[in-house]
């Protein structure tokens, strides 16, 4: 048995295709086998168990939107964890409560309008 590449879990592509068809339970079931492992990863790339939680979800959100997508190139879970790398990394490029690159430049333009205000409070009170 190899530590890097754990074996396939059997029963596991009969759950993707339910799960592609429509089948919440079966894409709970595909969530529950891989949720712990997904946020371990996440954790270590992120650092905050907060983060990690957040991320784990995003991956399965965005997991069953594209589900019917999923070419089955490679096994279902190096596809969620392509998904979770991803959004991590994001995350790490764009700060915490970003998950895509749109959402950071809407912050900064916040970030900077309350910059300015707090600029202009600070000069008036040295002006008076």
């Amino acid at each position: 048995m190899n530590p890097i590449r754990p074996t396939p879990t059997p029963g596991i592509e009969p759950l993707v295709q339910r799960a592609a068809a429509g089948d919440q339970a079966a894409f709970a079931e595909l969530f529950d086998r891989h949720r712990r492992e997904l946020r371990v990863h996440c954790y270590r790339m992120l650092g905050s168990f907060v983060d990690a939680e957040d991320m784990t979800q995003e991956t399965f959100l965005r997991a069953w939107r594209r589900l019917s997508s999923f070419e089955r190139r490679s096994n279902v879970r190096a596809w969620l964890y392509k998904i979770a790398t991803n959004l991590c990394l994001t995350r790490c490029a764009h700060g915490p409560g970003v998950t895509s690159p749109s959402m950071s430049s809407r912050r900064s333009t916040l970030t900077s309008r309350r910059s300015r205000k707090g600029l202009r409070g600070s000069s008036r009170s040295l002006t008076s």
